[in-house]
C-alpha cells in the first residue's frame, strides 16, 4: 500500500482509549497494546491497511530523543514477511536460493506495538548485529524492565538529516532481550533509557 492511500477501516488505538490520534502524545495509557487478529497471509492487504492507519497516519513520529522516524513504502512487508537465511554450512541444492521469505503471523499481529516502541521505548541501544543501526526495545509491563513478560524489538538505521529509517520489528524472547541490552565492553551501548516506569 502506498503511503498516500488512506485507510478506510477503524482500528483500535494501539495503546488504550486515547481517541486523539491527530496529536499522539507518545504516552501509552494501557499496559499491553492490542494485537491485530485479521487472519493469516491471505490478509496481508488488511495488515497493510492497519499499518497505514495505526502508524503512517500518525507521522511525523518522534522518538524520546527528538529524532524523526521515517518509513519506506514496503515497511509493512518487512514486518509481516520474514527472510529466512539458510545455514551457510549446509550444502544447497542446485539453483536453491540462499534465503527464502516466510509469512510471520506474530510479527503481523504485533503491528500496533511499533508506534509504542518508537515513541515510548524502554531503551534505545546500539544494534549488535548491524554496525551503525539502532534498536528500540519495548518491555511490558514496565514494572520489571529487566525481565518483562512481553518484549519487542524495532530496528532502525540512521540516515541523512539525523532521521531514523525504520527497518523491521518483531517480538523477541527473554534471551534475545538480554543479548540486545548487553553491549560490547568499553562502548556506550545504551543510547536512551526510560527514566521511570509508569505501571
Amino acid at each position: 500500500m502506498k503511503e498516500s492511500e488512506q485507510a478506510t477501516t477503524d482500528y483500535p488505538d494501539p495503546v488504550g482509549d486515547d481517541d486523539n490520534e491527530s496529536e499522539p502524545t507518545g504516552q501509552p495509557t494501557g499496559e499491553i497494546p492490542e494485537l491485530l487478529k485479521l487472519g493469516g497471509e491471505e490478509s496481508l492487504a488488511a495488515y497493510a491497511e492497519a499499518f497505514q492507519s495505526l502508524i503512517l497516519a500518525r507521522m511525523p513520529i518522534i522518538d524520546p530523543r527528538g529524532l524523526e522516524i521515517v518509513f519506506d513504502d514496503d515497511a509493512c512487508r518487512h514486518v509481516c514477511i520474514r527472510e529466512e537465511r539458510f545455514d551457510k554450512r549446509r550444502k544447497r541444492h542446485e539453483g536453491e536460493d540462499r534465503s527464502r521469505e516466510e509469512w510471520d503471523q506474530a510479527r503481523a499481529e504485533h503491528i500496533p506495538w511499533i508506534w509504542v516502541a518508537l515513541t515510548d521505548p524502554s531503551e534505545i541501544v546500539r544494534n549488535k548485529k548491524v554496525d551503525g543501526n539502532e534498536v528500540y526495545l519495548l518491555g511490558l509491563p514496565r514494572k520489571d524492565p529487566i525481565r518483562p513478560s512481553s518484549r519487542y524489538y524495532v530496528s532502525v538505521r540512521p540516515i541523512q538529516g539525523g532521521k531514523r529509517l525504520f527497518k523491521t520489528a518483531y517480538p523477541i524472547r527473554q534471551d534475545e532481550w538480554d543479548d540486545a541490552r548487553r553491549g560490547k565492553p568499553g562502548t556506550k551501548h545504551i543510547l536512551y533509557r526510560r527514566p521511570t516506569p509508569r505501571y
